[in-house]
C-alpha cells in the first residue's frame, strides 16, 4: 500500500518512526460481525463522518519519518483512509437480498430524483432508498462519502470526474446487456 508512492526509493533498511494512526473500532472485525453489527457500524460512520471536520484531512494521511543521519519524512494514505475506501462496510438491503460494498461499488442518487423515476436509474445500481435517506438526513454525509469513492448523480453539472464516470457505466451497461 505505502511502499511504491515513497520518494526517494531506498534499497536498504533504515529505522522510521510512524505518526500516529487512527481507526474506527469494528472495521478490523467487519467481516465476522453479524448484520446487526454491521448495519450499525455503517450508521455510526455515515453520521459521525462529517463530525470528523477539519482532524479528517489530518486523517487521511500518516506520516513517516525516516530516523537516521538523512532525516526525510513521507507522507502515505493513512490505513483508515485505506479501509474506508476499500472495504465492504455498506450494508444494503435491496429486494434480491442483503450485500456488502465499497462506497465506490454504487451511486448515490438524491432521493428528490429517484421520486416517479427509480426506473431511469437502475443501470446505476444507485444506493438504496434507506441509505440515501440517511446520507442526506446526515450533514455533509453526501461529501463525506463522495471523498472516498461515492460517485454521485448531478443532472445539472458540467462534464466532471463524476459524469465520466457516468459515461463509462452507461457503456458497461450497454455492453453487458448484449452479452
Amino acid at each position: 500500500m505505502v511502499s511504491g508512492s515513497l520518494e526517494p526509493n531506498y534499497s536498504e533498511e533504515f529505522a522510521c518512526e510512524i505518526q500516529q494512526i487512527f481507526g474506527v473500532t469494528g472495521l478490523d472485525r467487519l467481516a465476522k460481525m453479524e448484520l446487526a453489527g454491521q448495519r450499525a457500524l455503517m450508521k455510526v460512520i455515515v453520521s459521525s463522518m462529517p463530525k470528523w471536520g477539519i482532524r479528517w484531512s489530518g486523517l487521511k494521511t500518516i506520516s513517516i519519518k525516516k530516523i537516521g543521519v538523512e532525516r526525510h519524512i513521507f507522507r502515505a494514505n493513512s490505513p483508515l483512509l485505506y479501509a474506508l475506501e476499500e472495504l465492504r462496510w455498506l450494508v444494503l438491503e435491496p429486494d434480491e437480498g442483503i450485500e456488502t460494498l465499497r462506497p465506490k461499488d454504487r451511486w448515490y442518487i438524491p432521493l428528490q430524483a429517484l421520486i416517479g423515476g427509480a426506473h431511469q436509474f437502475v443501470h446505476l445500481r444507485p444506493l438504496v432508498p434507506t441509505i440515501a435517506s440517511l446520507i442526506e438526513r446526515t450533514p455533509s454525509g453526501t461529501e463525506s462519502l463522495v471523498a472516498l469513492g461515492l460517485p454521485r448523480y448531478e443532472s445539472d453539472t458540467e462534464i466532471s470526474d463524476t459524469n465520466q464516470r457516468l459515461l463509462v457505466d452507461l457503456a458497461n451497461t450497454l455492453s453487458d446487456e448484449k452479452n
